[in-house]
């Protein structure tokens, strides 16, 4: 689970190393439900409801909505994020969807079409430009 001090590092780093994940070339039809992380390489066509972190990975697909702790997306997404924690969207990902969420950051070079809905009063939107490399694990 993800506390407020979270918030000030980066999502990813906070991430538990049990997950589920969908490989690349696999498609998954229907919901997936669990109380640990869920990583898409592949694709999702159905809602996710994560107890920890839920990426979708560059080549990664969802259409469905997504309920996790927090979210980092990457790939493409069509569908909405609802989620008490942060959301993530990196350079390369494209979501199509409304976000509620605590915090949100959103790389330059990403595309987002949707509304955002961030439950911390005065809380706005973070920009940023990717510094880090790409996950070799993750390709």
């Amino acid at each position: 689970m993800f506390t407020r001090d979270d918030l000030s590092r980066r999502i990813e780093d906070k991430a538990e190393a049990v997950e589920s994940v969908i490989a690349p070339d696999t498609t998954l039809q229907g919901s997936l439900r669990g109380e640990h992380g869920i990583r898409v390489l592949g694709s999702v066509e159905g809602d996710l409801e994560s107890g920890g972190l839920v990426k979708v990975e560059k080549g990664g697909r969802v259409r469905g909505n997504i309920t996790a702790p927090a979210v980092i997306v990457n790939g493409e997404l069509e569908g909405r994020i609802h989620t008490p924690g942060p959301v993530e969207l990196g350079p390369d990902s494209r979501m199509t969807g409304d976000i509620e969420a605590a915090r949100i950051a959103i790389a330059e070079g990403c595309f987002f079409q949707g509304d955002i809905r961030m439950s911390g009063g005065d809380a706005r939107p973070v920009s940023f430009v990717e510094k880090r490399s790409p996950n070799p694990s993750a390709a």
